[in-house]
């Protein structure tokens, strides 16, 4: 409030602060922030606003150069070897041996991989989610198999 008002952009009505209004100034600066959220005004850094309506176990980094993200992977640790166990039960609805099995148990391998990771990759088991998505809904179409792809979008919506 100070900063705000020692630049004539806010004033302070009562000593102890609780009470403070706008200034005409103010208001303009706060809307040349809004309307070109980019650009730095006078007084205020580029404005960045995020709205979200539903996150669940996401994460938001902007303008931090150098940072790094770690997902917590440990309450859906079990959730994905579950789903690699039944991905390998399926084999019996592909038949003989095929290459899309073959490159399904690889991703299963992908997966199983990353969680015996000290520093499992969230975007290499994700992706490893989606191509077994793809994989699925190209060759089989069983019931055994649209279990599997609730449970794959279950995990890559979180």
């Amino acid at each position: 409030m100070r900063y705000l008002h020692a630049r004539g952009l806010l004033n302070v009505l009562d000593a102890g602060g609780a009470i403070a209004r706008m200034t005409p100034r103010g208001i303009d600066e706060v809307e040349r922030a809004l309307t070109h959220p980019d650009r730095p005004t006078r007084n205020f850094q580029p404005l960045n606003v995020i709205m979200v309506g539903q996150m669940t176990d996401s994460q938001i980094q902007q303008a931090s150069s150098g940072a790094a993200q770690i997902i917590d992977l440990c309450g859906r640790k079990q959730a994905l070897l579950d789903l690699t166990e039944s991905i390998v039960a399926l084999r019996d609805e592909f038949g003989a041996e095929s290459q899309p099995q073959h490159d399904l148990l690889a991703e299963v391998k992908t997966v199983q991989a990353q969680l015996e990771s000290s520093k499992p990759s969230a975007t290499i088991i994700s992706e490893s989610l989606r191509r077994m998505r793809s994989i699925l809904e190209k060759v089989a179409a069983g019931l055994g198999v649209q279990a599997v792809l609730q449970k794959i979008d279950a995990l890559l919506s979180h």
